[in-house]
């Protein structure tokens, strides 16, 4: 969660947020058209308001290196608010599921059926995708950020109310009194 809608510095927060991500060394992208984008394609090499139109910017895709080294389709997409009381805007990096299952079938139906062994490869992914939200919020500052299925907009995330919970099944990102992003895991696997 980037933070307020409302907020002056909300563009100048949502362009800094997607450069965050997209310059990692962990993603490789993004592409506007999720249809052509590949290695013979050629990346935005600068997301800025003359690149993305800024009301609406929605999904830019790539790939995320996932911690055993493979690549995976992923991207990022940006909500922006329009009538909530404060009008946020998020920026979710996403993992499609059918991706992960490309490069590790334990992944397999997840999150329906027997999630009982999801912990085996969804802890490492959800601390890498924790390293690259801790990237964003160290770089733009911005509200929090969370990992999970599917999180913006859940209850967990939307009602935060600035407290990591002691028991939790998403994985929350915050920024420590000095500053520093970081990363609290799930304490509950589902």
């Amino acid at each position: 969660m980037l933070g307020p809608r409302a907020d002056h510095e909300a563009d100048e927060r949502l362009i800094s947020g997607l450069n965050a991500v997209w310059s990692s060394d962990m993603v490789f992208g993004p592409y506007v058209d999720r249809f052509e984008f590949g290695p013979d394609s050629t990346p935005i090499t600068t997301i800025s308001a003359a690149t993305i139109d800024l009301r609406n910017p929605g999904h830019l895709y790539g790939w995320i290196k996932l911690p055993s080294g493979d690549w995976s389709v992923g991207g990022t997409c940006v909500i922006r608010e329009e009538f909530g009381d404060p009008n946020l805007d998020w920026l979710d990096v996403y993992l499609p599921l059918g991706g992960l299952t490309e490069v590790d079938d334990r992944v397999g139906g997840y999150p329906f059926g027997d999630t009982a062994m999801c912990r085996d490869w969804l802890e490492p992914v959800s601390a890498h995708l924790g390293a690259i939200g801790s990237a964003v919020l160290g770089a733009v500052g911005g509200v929090a950020a969370f990992v999970g299925f599917e999180v913006s907009g859940t209850p967990e995330a939307d009602g935060w109310n600035g407290t990591v919970p002691s028991e939790r099944s998403i994985g929350y990102v915050t920024l420590n009194d000095g500053g520093v992003a970081e990363y609290h895991a799930p304490t509950e696997w589902r």
